[in-house]
């Protein structure tokens, strides 16, 4: 009878409290392999080269990272450059609509020089003048 008792006991399914206590131990004995293994040279150096890696790649996005905003920035000046220099443009093209200084005075230094916003020295190109025809 003590044998069958034993017998039943052996081939029995674990209780809830005996799987829990087992769950319990080998996650103990898991972590206690993994940190022994932490505590050897190898993996002390493979964990500095995966911390180097890390840095690197979050290194080398922030440079890209820069590199792009210095050329969208320098997109965004070219085109306010290219829009001043329209502006410009229609402006001179105005002025020699107007006619052309004969104080001898750049265009841009007229109102300098000759004192007013607009140059009482001025005198309409000829028709056949070539700067003229080209810059209508």
């Amino acid at each position: 009878m003590i044998k069958l008792e034993e017998e039943r006991k052996r081939n029995a399914p674990p209780s809830v409290l005996e799987l829990e206590t087992k769950r319990e131990k080998a996650k103990i004995k898991k972590n206690a392999t993994f940190l022994m293994s932490e505590e050897l040279d190898d993996v002390k150096t493979m964990n500095a080269f995966a911390a180097y890696a890390k840095t690197v790649t979050i290194r080398n996005m922030q440079l890209q990272e820069k590199q792009e905003i210095k050329r969208r920035a320098q997109d965004e000046e070219r085109v306010k450059d290219i829009a001043m220099e329209v502006d410009r443009l229609k402006v001179v093209k105005v002025r020699l609509w107007r006619g052309v200084c004969t104080c001898k005075v750049d265009m841009s230094a007229c109102d300098a020089a000759c004192g007013t916003t607009r140059c009482t020295k001025t005198e309409k190109p000829s028709a056949n003048a070539k700067w003229w025809k080209t810059a209508r």
